[in-house]
């Protein structure tokens, strides 16, 4: 299962790796190593959010979801409130608070209220390894829609990072031990027996084989 999630990580850095560009600059190098930085930073930042909300879903299981969600978001519209006053105090006390907004940007709102909860009933039933799944597989089928939907060609990296998801998910949900006890019961056998053996030996003893 580590092995599926290196290769979960090489398959969604292989969908966001942009092109090469020839005459590249020392500023231009520069940058990107400090964009790496940031970018890893970011990731571990995710990830211990993540567990901790976790946490913090999993601590009172009987509690209802929805008032788990209230604590936990409350304290970020608190804070992203007091961002915005500072920031654009004036003008939003002067012209609303809901200024610009229109049918669009409703449909934003609603859509990351529905990913929030959604991301909140993977982590109370499931897990952080199920929601970066999630991520990634929406990630892909996003790549897969714009195609359709705005005549993009699929390139070579697309189709290597949904081949090393897909490839890594069946790795993670593979029970080794069943396999393995499968493998052992066929080899027990005699030889003259194997041939009348259940069907699943033969399938265990195929994949051990490879």
């Amino acid at each position: 299962q580590y092995l599926a999630i290196r290769q979960l990580a090489g398959g969604t850095a292989t969908s966001q790796i942009p092109l090469c560009h020839a005459g590249k600059s020392a500023a231009g190098d520069q940058s990107s190593v400090m964009g790496v930085l940031l970018s890893i930073l970011s990731c571990l930042l995710s990830a211990f959010g993540g567990i901790y909300s976790e946490k913090l879903l999993k601590d009172k299981p009987k509690d209802s979801i929805h008032w788990q969600n209230i604590q936990l978001y409350g304290w970020g519209i608190a804070l992203n409130l007091l961002g915005v006053i500072q920031t654009q105090g004036s003008s939003l006390f002067r012209e609303g608070f809901f200024k610009g907004f229109h049918g669009w940007a409703w449909v934003v709102v609603i859509n990351n209220a529905l990913n929030g909860l959604a991301i909140s009933a993977i982590l109370k039933y499931a897990d952080n390894i199920a929601r970066v799944y999630a991520h990634a597989c929406a990630m892909l089928v996003t790549m897969v829609l714009s195609i359709f939907l705005f005549d993009q060609s699929p390139s070579a990296q697309l189709l290597i990072a949904i081949a090393l998801v897909g490839a890594s998910a069946v790795q993670y949900n593979i029970n080794p031990k069943e396999h393995l006890a499968g493998f052992i019961e066929y080899s027990s056998l005699p030889s003259h027996g194997r041939e009348d053996a259940p069907q699943h030996l033969h399938d265990d003893n195929d994949e051990s084989s490879r």
